[in-house]
């Protein structure tokens, strides 16, 4: 083989190996966390003191029909929510998360998302949940975020920081 032939195999060679390393990058790129966009509605407590009966966790609505009735729940004992934050959502598609932490003995107690990410087949909400600062109302309460972001199927996965 001469010179100029072996030159163009290590040539082939080396761009062969770019091109599978370049191919790998791209699949792990596509397994890597990715932002996802959200918008928050509402940000509150609840006061009766769980008698609303809504378990700490979070409730993914993709209708019409369903926030009518998380907004009736929510709703049960006093009025927290006002049903028009949701007028001008397309539940075709958007979808509302309505974020809710435990009942707590006290006010001043804080929830919400400060991220969340696409993770392979999962959704990746990281919640913040902050204790007073000083005194509070000595009231039940049960914090809550609802937040906007497009309409999926993927299981949801709640992360407390």
């Amino acid at each position: 083989m001469d010179m100029k032939t072996q030159g163009h195999i290590i040539i082939l060679f080396l761009a062969m190996s770019l091109l599978s390393l370049n191919s790998c990058r791209t699949v792990q790129e596509a397994d890597l966390p990715q932002d996802v966009n959200y918008e928050t509605l509402k940000t509150g407590a609840m006061y009766g003191g769980g008698e609303e009966g809504l378990e700490a966790g979070f409730i993914a609505v993709r209708s019409r029909e369903d926030w009518e009735n998380l907004v009736k729940q929510m709703n049960k004992i006093n009025e927290h929510v006002d049903i028009s934050i949701a007028d001008d959502i397309d539940f075709e598609q958007d979808m509302i998360i309505a974020l809710i932490d435990q009942v707590r003995g006290s006010g001043g107690y804080t929830f919400s998302a400060e991220s969340i990410t696409r993770e392979g087949d999962q959704l990746s909400i990281r919640l913040l949940s902050k204790a007073p600062d000083g005194s509070s109302t000595s009231v039940m309460t049960q914090p809550y975020e609802l937040i906007k972001t497009r309409k999926t199927d993927l299981t949801i996965v709640l992360i407390l920081q």
